[in-house]
């Protein structure tokens, strides 16, 4: 009696667990998805390697600061205590130019290591302005306490091993030289520093000044606006360029033949003065502070990057996450034609076809490495549909259920090529795609005898 009344709720509940058992393979297929997606990040993260170490050798990021003057002087601090006792100490004071103009062009370069490309540049820059009268009233330092005779002029830069010839630059008739290292509690990390020949009616005059730098550098160029008034000009043939940092260009134009951008940044727009004091001495009140820390200046940076658009391992990544929506209507749909067909599929059948379309992922990483994003989907696209179509051929025995098959699971590929395409529209267009799916679903379904009533 047990016995047939198992019997008759297997059977009209077959259709149930069937499906209970098609989620089931759905759920185990998500281990070798897994596992595709934890190799494309491997293999993500070996072309990263590869960058940075074709960078450190070529050289890397650029951010391109100054000039800046920097004027040692002595200030004496009395004892409190003792007013008879005091210290001299040293400072130094600093001054931004009034006008900094940088018209620059960029050459980018494509290096190969294995199968990775690693995309370069070298770039020329004609750095030109001027520094206004030292005002050192402003920062309440009498003349007198100057050491003119140590000022430097500098300018920061990130890599050194991107200088491509000695730096000089033009200044009251002569040629400065500069050479690697800053003075004492510069506020940018790293640069180049020339002796500055100051006399004092020098510094109570404009003086202009102007050099050139050839800089070899990697993935981005960027520039500080320390002038009062900055403006740069960048010409370059890439033509995928990515404009970032704190301004964006007031002008651009980017075409086949590459880009042109244009900058212009006022002092008002960043966070910093024009000069200011290294340290301020207790009881001071009237001390310009310095910037915060020795990184805001670099800080207010902007630019340009050498934007890869065709980064196959990000594609190949965004294109795994639909992984899960592909193995699931694929076996809705392999389920919906069982029931219609009457036709049974074994589970391992439901297995393979999944493991077919996990495959894909594989072939789709693999190809993009060679031949780029787009030809490789389109070559495993095809593999996968060609195959798993004439596997279902043989599952079903009929030409016309396969047809069906491999041109909606072709639809498919070809949907979710197109959404990953739109970037900044996919949610959108996906979630209409899916709502869509559902929709079908949900009216092939009613057709279904869940409960073995026929």
């Amino acid at each position: 009696m047990e016995s047939n009344i198992i019997s008759t709720f297997m059977t009209r509940n077959r259709v149930t667990f069937r499906a209970i058992l098609v989620g089931f393979l759905i759920l185990v297929l998500l281990i070798p998805a897994a596992f595709v997606n934890d190799l494309v990040h491997e293999r993500q993260g070996r072309k990263l390697e590869v960058q940075e170490e074709v960078s450190s050798k070529w050289s890397g990021e650029q951010t391109v600061t100054g000039p800046i003057i920097a004027i040692p002087y002595l200030e004496r601090i009395t004892d409190a205590d003792d007013p008879k006792k005091s210290r001299i100490l040293k400072h130094m004071a600093f001054f931004l130019p009034e006008q900094l103009v940088i018209k620059g062009t960029l050459d980018p370069q494509t290096r190969h290591r294995s199968i990775f490309e690693v995309t370069v540049y070298d770039s020329k820059l004609d750095i030109s302005g001027s520094f206004p009268a030292l005002n050192f009233e402003a920062l309440h330092i009498p003349v007198t306490d100057l050491q003119l005779d140590q000022a430097t002029v500098f300018f920061g830069l990130s890599d050194f091993r991107g200088i491509e010839e000695q730096v000089n630059m033009e200044w009251l008739g002569r040629a400065l030289t500069f050479n690697a290292g800053l003075p004492a509690d510069a506020p940018i990390p790293s640069g180049l520093q020339a002796q500055l020949p100051l006399t004092l009616p020098d510094i109570s005059k404009p003086v202009s000044f102007r050099f050139s730098l050839k800089l070899r550098g990697s993935d981005r160029l960027y520039f500080t606006p320390v002038g009062k008034t900055t403006e740069v000009h960048m010409a370059s043939s890439w033509r995928n360029p990515s404009f970032d940092g704190e301004f964006l260009p007031v002008t651009k134009e980017v075409s086949a033949k590459g880009f042109t951008a244009d900058w212009k940044v006022l002092h008002l727009n960043r966070n910093f003065p024009q000069s200011w004091k290294d340290r301020i001495a207790p009881g001071n009140t009237h001390a310009v502070p310095a910037p915060d820390d020795a990184n805001a200046i670099l800080d207010a940076a902007f630019g340009t990057r050498l934007f890869v658009t065709s980064d196959g391992y990000a594609m190949t990544a965004r294109s795994a996450k639909y992984s899960l929506l592909f193995i699931m209507l694929t076996f809705m749909l392999y389920f919906f034609i069982e029931l219609f067909q009457k036709k049974r599929v074994h589970p391992l059948q439901y297995v393979l076809v999944g493991i077919a379309l996990c495959v894909f992922y594989l072939l789709l990483l693999s190809i993009s490495e060679y031949l780029g994003y787009d030809r490789a989907y389109i070559i495993a696209t095809i593999c996968t549909v060609g195959l798993v179509t004439l596997y279902t051929r043989s599952v079903f025995g009929q030409w016309k259920v396969a047809a069906l098959f491999g041109g909606v699971l072709g639809f498919l590929y070809v949907f979710i090529f197109l959404l990953i395409q739109l970037e900044d529209s996919a949610l959108l267009f996906g979630s209409i795609g899916l709502f869509a799916v559902l929709a079908l679903v949900m009216w092939f379904s009613r057709k279904v005898d869940w409960y073995g009533k026929d």
